[in-house]
């Protein structure tokens, strides 16, 4: 089985999460990183990435230094950076970005813009669209490029509920 559209994982944040969505063809499995992050945090995160294969890592910024950038860019190697345009200049040359709005600055570095809801009218970049259910399924994927899926924390160690993913990726299923 295939996915009809290029699906992300976003702020995945345990192993059953990511294997699931592995196993599903996801192409890209995002994590969060912060200057705030601890230490277990970012051995968790390479943990669970080390463990899944197939999919491309995409390192989400929400907000950066060079020390962070350098640390995700060394430790991770990320596919692709997810960050608002304040970031862009920090990022290693020749890095696949997809910009997160309001203010979407150079777009001439971004691959693709992430964007909320149905407010990908009119944009020249392909569309990274945060699917949360707004939108029936068959407009978000005319609209998209890559369908992005929220993950959720684990409901208590060890025990994930994955209905909200199922549902979606299944619908997406092709043969293939």
């Amino acid at each position: 089985m295939a996915l009809s559209t290029a699906v992300m994982l976003r702020r995945c944040t345990h192993l059953s999460e990511a294997r699931y969505a592995a196993g599903m063809e996801v192409q890209y499995l995002g994590f969060l990183f912060s200057t705030t992050d601890t230490d277990d945090y970012r051995s968790q995160t390479r943990a669970i990435y080390d463990w899944v294969a197939g999919v491309e890592l995409v390192a989400e910024l929400t907000e950066a230094n060079q020390a962070l950038v350098n640390e995700v860019f060394t430790t991770y190697q990320p596919s692709v950076w997810m960050v608002p345009a304040d970031v862009l200049p920090l990022l290693p040359a020749d890095s696949k970005v997809v910009l997160t709005g309001p203010n979407y600055g150079d777009a001439a570095k971004a691959i693709g813009y992430f964007l909320e809801g149905d407010q990908a009218v009119g944009m020249d970049l392909p569309v990274w669209l945060h699917y949360t259910g707004a939108l029936q399924l068959p407009e978000a994927t005319d609209i998209a490029t890559v369908l992005v899926l929220d993950g959720r924390p684990e409901e208590r160690p060890g025990f994930a509920n994955l209905d909200h993913l199922a549902d979606v990726l299944e619908a997406l299923e092709v043969e293939g």
